[in-house]
């Protein structure tokens, strides 16, 4: 396709500009977020496989998992990739991201806490309950609702591939 003004094809947006974008939509969202979540289970799985493990033995059998090091790693990494996301896609909607943030801390306090069994006290149903409602807010708001067509405050529309 061409320019219409000067009869040339629209410059692509290079990598660092889709990077450094204030805003970002729902598909590129998504992809990101699978990519690293994807790219931190590959290596907690090799890191496993190469040594830093647990056993649990379920129904007689021993089961490897990953060490609750890793696993905190992991999912910190996760936690950080996930608030850069999650900010520039609520720019998108032209809102702040701090709803959002704040629930993301709920959540990783709730795996972090439960990783190293400091909500025993705690009913597991109590604690699916508020994650569900979490992650079902976060989905509605992020994946779900779109983002606004012109510029916002924050910038102007996310760039196109």
């Amino acid at each position: 396709m061409t320019d219409a003004l000067q009869g040339t094809a629209p410059r692509k947006p290079t990598l660092t500009e889709q990077a450094n974008a204030p805003r970002i939509g729902r598909a590129r969202f998504i992809g990101n977020l699978v990519g690293a979540v994807l790219i931190v289970a590959a290596i907690e799985v090799a890191v496993t496989f190469a040594g830093l493990k647990q056993i649990l033995t379920i129904e007689g059998r021993p089961v490897p998992l990953p060490n609750h090091w890793a696993l905190l790693v992991g999912s910190v990494v996760i936690f950080l990739v996930a608030i850069d996301l999650v900010v520039r896609r609520r720019h998108d909607r032209g809102q702040t991201g701090t709803d959002c943030v704040a629930i993301l801390v709920l959540l990783e306090a709730m795996a972090i806490s439960g990783l190293f069994g400091l909500l025993a006290s705690v009913p597991p149903m109590v604690l699916v309950a508020v994650a569900g409602l979490a992650v079902l807010y976060l989905l509605v708001t992020l994946v779900i609702l779109g983002g606004t067509k012109g510029p916002n405050a924050y910038g102007p529309p996310p760039l196109k591939d």
